[in-house]
């Protein structure tokens, strides 16, 4: 199996914000052959890591995701060319992708990321129930949906099957 990292991000504070981080743990949990990185938000410092790894997740919630949403994410062609460099210490997955690949020459072979939806970002710690069950049954799917061998194709094809999304920029 690929080396794997699941990087799981959100306000754990803002009930389903959080809904990245909880499922990041409970994939790791449930996976022994996964490594875990949970952060309240993504930062440069996370282009280094990804590097090491043949397939990165990125977890995270949204308020525009209607169902949890899986696609990948490529290398922005001429990010070496500075265009896009983030202005703030909050990163999107594209960026850290992006700066992986300026900053260090690294780009996994494999991207995804992957939404749940949200309906409750309000103070607190407990996620909604809806939110809750769409962690758990992506925890139960997750090893249809990782990579397993192949290109992006392949890879593109399996989320698919779980849950058809366009790729984002």
């Amino acid at each position: 199996m690929a080396r794997t990292l699941v990087i799981g991000f959100g306000n754990d504070m803002r009930r389903d914000d959080g809904a990245g981080r909880i499922a990041a743990e409970k994939i790791a949990a449930t996976y022994d052959d996964v490594d875990l990185l949970s952060l309240a938000q993504l930062t440069p410092e996370t282009a280094e890591v990804i590097g090491d790894y043949e397939v990165v997740f990125f977890l995270d919630a949204s308020v525009n995701a209607k169902r949890v949403e899986v696609s990948e994410v490529l290398p922005r062609s001429g990010c070496r060319s500075g265009s896009g460099r983030p202005m703030s210490h909050t990163l999107s997955p594209q960026q850290v992708l992006d700066l992986a690949v300026e900053l260090y020459g690294t780009c996994p072979p494999r991207v995804l990321l992957v939404e749940f939806p949200v309906s409750d970002l309000e103070f607190g710690c407990e996620l909604s129930p809806s939110t809750r069950k769409m962690i758990d049954e992506f925890v139960e799917s997750f090893s249809a949906v990782r990579p397993r061998e192949g290109g992006p194709a392949e890879v593109q094809a399996q989320a698919a099957s779980v849950s058809p999304s366009p790729g984002r920029p």
